[in-house]
């Protein structure tokens, strides 16, 4: 009789174990279980009176919620739900500048609202500003050191490595200007390395990553490769004090 209750008891454990402890459990655990807000956001002018709003499609998601910034009532507004991944804004004021913001909503509840886009709705020939076409960046990798960063660097070393991308974003048209020149810039992995507003980038930790550069009407940059070493390039470090 007590055999049969240890047999027992250890098949329990087991079938606890296979249940508590598998792969699919393992991976239910490391999902943090939050709604990501979209991504890949883009804003493209159709006509003088439309605007089309696209993202990425998330399998998380059920829906979207498209909201548009009202200069009179200081705050964004909820214009349109939808399952799709894009939008067209009709009957637009013409000849404003119009900034959009995209929330989803899905298997684990609301997301935040994304970062914004805007998009202005005249034609290129009635103006002297039109939207960004494209985002040119000089590099096309970067290889820092995690020593750059000051936080991982020892108080004797003489770390001036340049870890800065230049950027600079294209009219649509030759002869006109952006209405907005300042980029945003986006990296792969936060946990490898992140880029400051100049274009600085900042290690955080060794390991591989890509960052790019996005217009504020969404266009992207391509991808720029960062290799992040841990340790010292050469000639970064002077001898330690004696």
């Amino acid at each position: 009789m007590k055999r049969y209750r240890i047999v027992t008891i250890l098949f329990a454990i087991c079938l606890s174990y296979m249940f508590v402890l598998s792969p699919a459990s393992a991976a239910n655990k490391q999902d943090n279980g939050v709604q990501k807000p979209p991504s890949g956001l883009h804003a493209k002018r159709v006509s003088e009176s439309s605007i089309k709003v696209s993202w990425k499609k998330d399998k998380t998601a059920k829906r979207y919620i498209v909201y548009r910034y009202f200069h009179t009532k200081k705050k964004a507004v909820k214009i349109a739900t939808t399952k799709k991944n894009y939008y067209l804004d009709k009957k637009l004021k013409k000849h404003k500048i119009h900034h959009y913001v995209v929330r989803s909503e899905g298997k684990y509840g609301r997301s935040e609202l994304s970062y914004s886009v805007c998009c202005i709705n005249w034609k290129n020939n009635n103006r002297k500003i039109t939207n960004p076409k494209r985002v040119y960046v000089d590099q096309d990798e970067v290889q820092v050191s995690l020593f750059s960063n000051p936080k991982y660097r020892p108080s004797y070393s003489r770390v001036e490595a340049d870890n800065q991308i230049y950027a600079k974003v294209y009219p649509e048209k030759k002869g006109k200007r952006p209405f907005n020149k300042k980029v945003r810039w986006f990296t792969t992995n936060k946990k490898i390395a992140v880029v400051k507003k100049d274009g600085t980038v900042i290690p955080i930790d060794s390991g591989k990553c890509y960052v790019y550069a996005k217009a504020q009407n969404g266009v992207n940059s391509k991808k720029i490769e960062v290799q992040v070493d841990d340790y010292a390039l050469v000639d970064e470090f002077a001898r330690p004090p004696e």
